[in-house]
């Protein structure tokens, strides 16, 4: 917006463009309690006093065998313009799944030449769409016939019956 000089036009100032990294972190750990290797992907929640959500962060933790302690930090990164004071971090979510079922890193190819990611998905009307999608990142060519095979697991990875 041009505004002439002398104009009475509208006055304040813009906050300046967050750059490079906040200097705001947190230690954690990870321990397996299970009985075989797991992946945890955990979504922390940076927060004010008064539990502002200002930013988050994912950590994925790959291949914490039984029993294993895993420990790492996240950063917050960069604060957005005119964001309130970040006093707390809070684990907001877990997900954890067995290690070798877990998505490879992001641009490693797994040793059968297939990645199959999910999306967030999205809900709406009392139903809930995920999309899988299937890429072939092999030498092999692969034909696919029909749909695929889902397996629903508890929150403790044990097979949900009757549904």
């Amino acid at each position: 917006m041009t505004v002439p000089s002398g104009s009475g036009g509208p006055g304040g100032h813009a906050d300046p463009l967050p750059a490079g990294d906040s200097g705001i972190s947190a230690a954690y750990e990870v321990t397996n309690g299970g009985s075989g290797a797991l992946a945890y992907t955990i979504l922390f929640d940076f927060t004010t006093d008064a539990g502002e959500v200002m930013g988050n962060t994912t950590a994925t933790v790959r291949a914490v065998g039984p029993g294993a302690t895993v420990r790492g930090t996240v950063r917050l990164g960069a604060p957005g313009p005119g964001s309130s004071r970040v006093t707390r971090v809070k684990v907001s979510r877990v997900t954890k799944v067995p290690a070798a079922e877990a998505p490879p890193e992001a641009g490693a190819c797994p040793p059968s030449g297939v990645r199959v990611t999910a999306d967030d998905g999205d809900a709406a009307m009392g139903l809930r769409v995920v999309g899988l999608r299937l890429e072939n990142c092999g030498k092999t060519d692969y034909a696919l016939d029909g749909y695929p095979q889902l397996e629903l697991l508890d929150g403790d990875l044990s097979p949900v019956q009757g549904i």
